[in-house]
């Protein structure tokens, strides 16, 4: 997946899976796919690798309160989490969490 987030600039920003010890190859697969688009990339400016898929919350943090710490910032200073950030990806609890949220802060606005 490509996104081009600044159209006065030639810089792309790009997301793959894969494994550090697969960089090289991540690299090459970069610079074939824009050529097979038609484009050429001059250069990989970044590479970064998380070692897990995506942060998860440990059993101790969900024991202390973790997701109920959370709800309890909702709104503070305008701000309000949904997503992946608290339902771990699967799509339908995202959907849901999100029309919670909407239900729960915004019905009246």
């Amino acid at each position: 997946m490509y996104s081009h987030p600044h159209p006065d600039r030639d810089l792309f920003l790009g997301w793959q899976y894969g494994l550090e010890t697969d960089a090289a190859a991540l690299s090459a697969a970069v610079f074939d796919d824009v050529a097979e688009l038609g484009g050429e990339v001059l250069k990989i400016v970044h590479q970064e690798f998380w070692p897990d898929y995506f942060p998860h919350v440990e059993e101790e943090g969900l024991r202390a309160g973790h997701f109920e710490e959370l709800q309890a910032m909702q709104g503070q200073r305008g701000t309000y989490c949904a997503g992946a950030m608290v339902d771990c990806e699967l799509t339908g609890t995202v959907a849901a969490w999100a029309k919670k949220l909407v239900n729960t802060y915004f019905t009246n606005a």
